[in-house]
């Protein structure tokens, strides 16, 4: 297979035949493709998002058709990635797939003229054609005429109106796809003069406004007076930067205040699961393993699933209206001031949601160098995953104060943002020179949101946060609860592990409980206990090993755990705290939530372990470190080199440590801590 590919499959049997979805981006295209296979590959309002080539198979009456969805473009003879990928496809020089049977073209009905000349390209290439014409719910909403006769005599192949939001005419799509599979494979009957063979890109433009011209009566479709206006604010770099900020800033304060019901909820479940299961498992160890090891680890996380699905279903609806395209344009100039293209808005946006896919939508930058910055400064975008994290120390440092925790949730991808403009300007200047090319985009139409749409989305990411929740944090949590529990200190053995100071009182207590035992000299004595027990573990004496490196970010041996297994993915720091906080204070921890058994863990000298530098500290360093191996590899893959994964894991490592030092430093400067 192409390197250039990614393919997400519905895991399909050998198909006889094989159809092909193109289009311009935005169009509906995937859209489209959900509705004919039943698989859920994300919409978004950006050229370049949908990068990888999509398939599934699907019943067309009594045909079966392997479905691909290639990438959106605007033309087959540029040099992206993405376009090469959808000029093999199409040409069936890719060994992956068998050669197409018939392709589809999906185009926006909105915005014909800007897309008949991407029709004209694909109708050349000697493939059985149908266009698709989506979003005709808003061409008759906008009350505009539309000549579908004059279209196909114009196209020379059939024009079919659709609607993926309303299934509108998607039966007469199907129906005609089984037809044409049903018949031998010919050649298409097209206007060769029409069509404009072999015309220059501005040739074919100018043909295309012609045919939208006559095809069209009514309403304009290219925007009215009022989304001119709109789109100068928005797109200004006055005026639209702050408005994003306040956009951004809004939906972060929603997180807090909606969410904040349902964590409550989570939180009182799994805390109801923990007693529950420690009062029905009379053994301690099978006791500890299931509340602590099993319901702490993956409630730890879970717990702050609800803003995470209320995060991406706000960033859905941004998505569909049509604003964040805009956006784009706002940032741009800035962007280029420091060393990104305009493109590299579309891949460090979609790193909001993960890395990896962002990483790999690089592909739609042509210019090498601009590629490369914007990869190694990618990590540096608040992901998801970094999201438990930020709740945890948002949640613990403010309860449930909204504005405090919308204050620093935005304050975190500031940071990030920031940090990545400054590493690209350096990088521009030092290790990876070059001019940032401009940036040429299409600005969809306004539209109102699906809220279909935007489930869709939080629906799915809940799906992938349980599916990591019961597969890998669970085995971590697991393998972890293990490495906390054992080899376990026996109390014969307590006063001679424990410090001097304790040692004494260890002597007190086991005298006195063996006279006259008391409930308050038992509880102090389990505490005592526990405490030693952990640190006695592995996983007690790893984190006391590394705990000097850690230490002046604030961080004792328990966190300096924490730290290391994020290296592995970064939310694990999460499960454990859980699962450590569960195995420490089982003393206290009887009725206490998850939230409250984090809030409650204390350093040797009583003092609250998430003290307010301790904790922003914490957050600054997830913030900027590298902590996520997958995205190392796909680093590797995309550069083709270790070179730099190894300096991306390098300087983002330093920046970490050196940003939450400085935190840590000046905050307890501050508090006089």
């Amino acid at each position: 297979m192409n390197a250039s590919l990614r393919i997400f499959s519905s895991q399909p049997k050998h198909s006889q035949h094989c159809v092909i979805l193109a289009g311009p981006p935005n169009a509906g295209k995937t859209s489209l493709f959900n509705h004919l296979t039943g698989l859920n590959a994300h919409t978004s309002n950006y050229p370049g998002t949908t990068v990888e080539v999509r398939k599934g198979e699907v019943e067309f009456g009594t045909q079966s058709a392997l479905v691909l969805d290639l990438p959106g473009t605007y033309g087959l003879s540029g040099n992206t990635l993405d376009q090469k990928a959808a000029q093999e496809v199409i040409a069936g020089r890719n060994v992956s797939f068998p050669e197409p049977n018939l392709l589809i073209v999906v185009i926006d009905a909105t915005r014909i003229s800007h897309h008949l000349a991407l029709v004209s390209e694909l109708l050349e290439q000697n493939l059985p054609t149908v266009v698709a014409l989506n979003m005709i719910d808003e061409v008759e909403r906008k009350n505009t005429s539309l000549d579908l006769k004059l279209l196909q005599e114009e196209l020379g192949t059939s024009v079919i109106p659709i609607s993926t939001r309303t299934t509108k005419g998607l039966k007469k799509l199907t129906n005609a796809i089984s037809r044409h599979l049903e018949m031998e494979r010919t050649t298409p009957s097209t206007n060769s003069s029409a069509l404009c063979t072999g015309c220059s890109v501005a040739e074919r433009c100018k043909w295309a406004d012609d045919v939208s011209l006559k095809a069209l009566s009514g309403k304009e479709q290219q925007g009215s007076l009022r989304s001119d206006l709109l789109d100068s604010f928005l797109t200004s770099p006055i005026f639209g930067l702050p408005f994003f900020f306040l956009v951004m800033f809004g939906l972060f304060g929603s997180v807090f205040s909606v969410a904040s019901y349902p964590m409550e909820w989570v939180d009182t479940i799994f805390g109801h699961l923990a007693n529950t299961s420690s009062s029905l498992i009379s053994h301690e160890l099978l006791s500890s393993l299931v509340s602590d090891g099993i319901i702490g680890g993956i409630g730890g996380v879970v717990i702050f699933l609800p803003q995470i699905c209320i995060l991406f279903f706000g960033i859905s609806l941004l998505e569909d209206s049509g604003y964040l395209s805009r956006a784009v344009v706002a940032v741009d100039r800035v962007m280029r001031k420091f060393g990104l293209p305009g493109q590299a808005f579309v891949p460090l946006l979609s790193a909001h949601a993960c890395a990896i896919p962002a990483i790999m939508s690089t592909r739609v930058i042509e210019n090498t160098k601009d590629r490369l910055r914007t990869i190694l400064v990618i990590p540096l975008l608040t992901c998801s995953a970094r999201l438990p994290v930020y709740l945890m120390v948002a949640v613990l440092l403010f309860g449930k104060d909204p504005l405090w925790g919308s204050l620093l949730f935005v304050g975190g991808y500031l940071l990030g943002g920031v940090t990545a403009v400054i590493v690209s300007f350096l990088l521009q200047r030092s290790v990876v020179r070059g001019t940032p090319d401009y940036l040429a985009i299409e600005l969809p139409p306004y539209r109102i949101p699906s809220f279909r749409v935007a489930f869709t989305l939080a629906f799915d990411r809940a799906k992938v946060f349980f599916k990591q929740a019961g597969t890998f944090i669970l085995l971590f949590s697991l393998i972890l609860w293990a490495a906390a529990t054992f080899p376990q200190l026996s109390e014969e053995n307590l006063s001679t592990f424990a410090h001097p100071a304790d040692s004494t009182r260890i002597a007190f207590l086991t005298e006195a409980l063996n006279s006259s035992p008391t409930t308050e000299l038992q509880y102090e004595y389990d505490l005592l206990l526990d405490r030693y027990a952990l640190e006695y573990s592995a996983a007690g004496r790893i984190g006391k090993f590394v705990e000097p490196v850690f230490s002046p970010l604030g961080f004792d041996w328990r966190l300096s755990i924490g730290i290391l297994s994020s290296f592995a993915a970064r939310e694990v720091v999460v499960s454990v705290l859980s699962v450590i906080s569960g195995v420490e204070e089982t003393s206290e921890g009887d009725n206490a939530s998850l939230i409250a058994s984090l809030r409650e863990m204390k350093r040797p000298d009583g003092s609250l372990l998430f003290d307010v530098p301790t904790a922003l500290s914490l957050f600054v360093f997830f913030v900027l470190a590298m902590q996520c191996l997958p995205t190392q590899a796909v680093t590797y893959r995309e550069t083709k080199s270790w070179k730099w994964p190894i300096f991306q894991l390098g300087y983002m490592t330093v920046l970490a440590y050196g940003g939450a030092f400085l935190t840590y430093r000046i905050t307890a400067h501050l508090l006089h801590l």
